[in-house]
């Protein structure tokens, strides 16, 4: 079972020095800081990355003990990554013992998203003396219809 999104919140808050046991975090301030983790999660989304985050639907009324859908191996670039856009919000500076983790959680992210792209041969190459069903070219390339985890596909 993943994280849900008040632990993702709770820990970006403590990163940054504002721990729920030390502080009173309002009911505005984790609404606020919801918000900005479905922004992030958003952003990330539309460039490419896709690691299972369940999307708040209505902003408005966001339920924040909703699981995550993140993976363990996740949780730690979101929230140190939260926590970076947490800490203007509330006059912190950024620890260097918080942007590096960040940073090397995100790229570590990043690596284990990232796909090899796929290069098919154009159909005027020659198919070799191993064509077998008569052919001189190869075929031309198939596109494949591609989803994320996390996308819906309308037809």
């Amino acid at each position: 079972m993943s994280y849900n999104k008040r632990q993702l919140i709770a820990a970006a808050f403590e990163e940054i020095g504002l721990a729920g046991h030390v502080f009173d975090i309002t009911p505005e301030e984790q609404q606020s800081a919801m918000m900005r983790l479905d922004s992030m999660m958003a952003m990330w989304n539309g460039q490419g990355i896709r690691i299972g985050y369940n999307m708040t639907i209505d902003p408005l009324n966001a339920d924040p003990d909703q699981d995550s859908g993140l993976s363990d191996m996740f949780t730690e670039a979101v929230f140190l990554n939260l926590a970076i856009r947490l800490a203007s919000s509330y006059g912190k500076q950024v620890p260097r013992s918080t942007s590096a983790p960040a940073k090397q959680a995100y790229d570590a992210l990043l690596a284990q998203c990232m796909a090899e792209p796929v290069q098919m041969q154009p159909n005027v190459v020659p198919a070799g003396a191993g064509n077998r069903w008569r052919r001189r070219f190869t075929l031309p390339p198939v596109d494949r219809l591609q989803a994320g985890p996390d996308a819906l596909l309308d037809i």
